[in-house]
Order: structure tokens, then C-alpha cells, then sequence
């Protein structure tokens, strides 16, 4: 028999169902709902978190603000197209040219309008066909 964590994680063993949902969370809730929990769990929180930005891999910047036991979660989320990330333009001063940069925000409340978005991509992307 298979077993599989909870669609959400859980706060203090309570299901918190009138906690904020961050973007962390979110990403968590998703995989999950893919059944892909051990391909997250299989993720080494060593290494890199990266997004592919027309055919270049970018490190998020803030990645070292994820939690261990999410970033298998947030790499398969982000992966998949399940949530995206905010990509910005950094240049010094003395820069020739810019660099792109992608930071992935996982503090970022999940507002209600944001979740239609993810559930419609989700939905779209997975369940449609």
C-alpha cells in the first residue's frame, strides 16, 4: 500500500485550516496533488535551485530562505510550471551588460487571486485533457 503525506503540511500536527497559505505551501499542495511526493523528497537540499529561462539555468537567489524539507517541492513546482518565479535585472555600475536574476518568494501570501491563477494553471496543465 502506498502512502503519501497530506495535501497540505501540517502545523504543529493540525491541518491549520484558518492559517495563510504561502507560495511555499502552494508549491508543496501541488506536488502532492501529482502524487509526486517522492520524486520532491528525492530532491538533495545541497544542491541548487534553478529555473530554466530560455535555455539558461538561473540559481534563485533566495533560495537559501526555503526550507530544507521544501525545496524538493519547490524544484519540482517550479519544474513543472506550477508556480513561476519573479525574475528581475541586476547591473553594476561598471557592468557591460546586465544580469537576469529569479527569486522565488516563498513567504509571499497566497492571495485568493493568485490561487485561481495556480489552481487554473494546475487544472489546465493536468487535469483538462
Amino acid at each position: 500500500m502506498r502512502e503519501q503525506a497530506p495535501i497540505l503540511p501540517t502545523v504543529n500536527g493540525s491541518a491549520d485550516p484558518f492559517g495563510k497559505m504561502d507560495k511555499a505551501d502552494m508549491a508543496y499542495a501541488l506536488v502532492q496533488l501529482l502524487g509526486l511526493q517522492d520524486l520532491a523528497t528525492s530532491f538533495d537540499p545541497n544542491r541548487d535551485i534553478v529555473v530554466n529561462y530560455r535555455g539558461e539555468e538561473l540559481v534563485l537567489a533566495d533560495q537559501d530562505e526555503i526550507a530544507a524539507e521544501m525545496k524538493g517541492y519547490v524544484q519540482l513546482a517550479i519544474t513543472l510550471s506550477l508556480v513561476n518565479v519573479e525574475f528581475g535585472i541586476e547591473q553594476g555600475p561598471f557592468a557591460v551588460s546586465p544580469t537576469l536574476t529569479a527569486r522565488f518568494n516563498a513567504d509571499e501570501t497566497i492571495t485568493r487571486a493568485h490561487y485561481a491563477l495556480l489552481a487554473s494553471r494546475f487544472y489546465t496543465q493536468y487535469l483538462e485533457n
